[in-house]
């Protein structure tokens, strides 16, 4: 896995039209709400955890 792309490079193979950008924002607008009930139950120590080596808020 190439960690500056953990889930892969993004690739579209369909046409984009306004609905699919539509789509897309109400996807990026609800993204703030699915992470906060994602994160909800986690301490303090597990959200300051990296995800990979250097990912850290204070590394550089």
């Amino acid at each position: 896995m190439e960690e500056k792309y953990p889930i892969g490079k993004f690739e579209f193979d369909g046409e984009i039209t306004d609905s699919v950008i539509k789509e897309w924002i109400n996807e990026i607008e609800q993204l703030p709400k699915l992470l906060r009930e994602a994160v909800s139950d986690l301490t303090n120590e597990q959200l300051d955890t990296p995800y990979r080596s250097g990912g850290g808020l204070f590394d550089k």
